[in-house]
């Protein structure tokens, strides 16, 4: 846990630090202006600690099938590798690192270098500048962080789907789909990220009724609706055990609960808040929506596959606790309630990550450079 509170509270103090003296990529006038060298910084900072992971949920399961792939000679050779269900692009990738070289934390790097690259860029995209600090600290201290060494292919997709979010507010549907169907390539939960068009429009409209509806019938019919969307999946070749969704674990109330904040307070004073949004808050503010009805279903059972199609919609929590928080209250009240609420979201932070030194391992960067010999 030390470890994983050394990178989160570093990373934290270097976003700080870049919203007042780091400098933007953006072009101005013709001139690129320096390189944010804190949030660089920081970037290299998470890509270490996830790279150089021996041991943390899945780690194990992805370390083996790296070890195990096939060079991409043979990989482009079997006509099933490229079904389009079994997650070809992840895997090809895989493939062709394994041509290279047999060591599995380059592999893990380099997918880190993408993944956290990508949704950094998307966090200081979509955040006001004063807000990117926050932001970051909400990221890590809702999981998302730590997610990704969880779960490798799902945290890729969704780094590669925040590339199709501006095309999505641009209207340009053709290179959102194009970029959805890329990011299904790495894991198949993110063709789900196709229904986003849906919700191009105020929260808590029609379209989320309509879910909340939709949400609640599922709840009502779980067992038989789920396993029918399951006989659909494997008749068109994705398999998904039975074991995975009906294992009898639920999600905690009090995740379900948290995740719930953002959404909930977004309709409580919706008359305050929806006059000040623009088009990519409200995406935004629905992605937190879709995510806490998908959570709904985790807390009835199969926590570990809803959870996961949460995350891809989670994102938007991360943009939106900020911008909320500093839309609701003047500049007074304003430092208290983030403070507060900084507070609050520390201690959930502690609480889901209370296992986390018994679970995770990795190696030295010097044991990493020593390996490379």
């Amino acid at each position: 846990m030390r470890n994983l509170l050394f990178v989160f509270i570093v990373s934290f103090i270097l976003a700080y630090q870049s919203q007042y003296f780091g400098h933007n990529y953006e072009l101005v006038a013709g001139e690129r202006k320096r390189i944010n060298f804190y949030i660089v910084i920081m970037i290299i900072l998470m890509v270490l600690f996830v790279g150089l992971r021996t041991g943390y949920n899945d780690t194990a399961a992805y370390i083996r099938g790296f070890t195990e792939s096939e060079g991409i000679r043979d990989f482009l050779a079997d006509p099933d590798n490229l079904h389009p269900l079994h997650n070809p692009f992840f895997y090809g990738i895989q493939a062709l690192i394994r041509s290279f070289t047999g060591n599995y934390h380059i592999f893990f790097m380099i997918w880190a270098v993408i993944d956290i690259s990508l949704l950094v860029y998307f966090i200081l995209t979509y955040t006001d500048g004063e807000d990117f600090a926050i932001a970051i600290f909400i990221f890590f201290a809702l999981g998302t962080f730590v997610f990704g060494m969880a779960a490798l292919k799902q945290i890729s997709g969704m780094a590669i789907l925040t590339f199709s979010i501006p095309y999505l507010l641009d209207k340009k549907y053709g290179r959102y789909i194009l970029i959805v169907l890329i990011a299904g390539l790495i894991h198949t939960y993110a063709f789900l990220f196709l229904i986003l068009p849906l919700f191009r429009s105020r929260p808590w409209g029609f379209q989320s009724l309509l879910l909340i509806a939709f949400t609640i019938i599922v709840l009502a019919t779980f067992n038989d609706t789920i396993s029918s969307l399951l006989e659909y999946a494997d008749s068109i070749g994705k398999t998904v055990a039975e074991e995975e969704v009906f294992d009898g674990n639920g999600m905690s109330v009090f995740r379900v609960a948290v995740f719930a904040v953002c959404p909930c307070v977004i309709l409580i004073f919706r008359n305050r808040l929806l006059s000040k949004m623009e088009p990519a808050h409200e995406l935004l503010s629905n992605m937190t929506i879709i995510s806490i009805m998908v959570m709904l279903l985790a807390s009835q059972n199969g926590a570990n596959m809803f959870g996961r199609i949460a995350t891809y919609f989670e994102i938007g929590n991360a943009c939106m606790i900020p911008w909320v928080l500093r839309n609701l209250f003047n500049e007074r009240s304003y430092k208290l309630t983030t403070f507060l609420a900084m507070a609050f979201f520390f201690l959930f932070f502690m609480y889901d990550n209370a296992g986390f030194s018994t679970d995770y391992s990795s190696i030295t960067i010097l044991g990493f450079f020593t390996g490379l010999l």
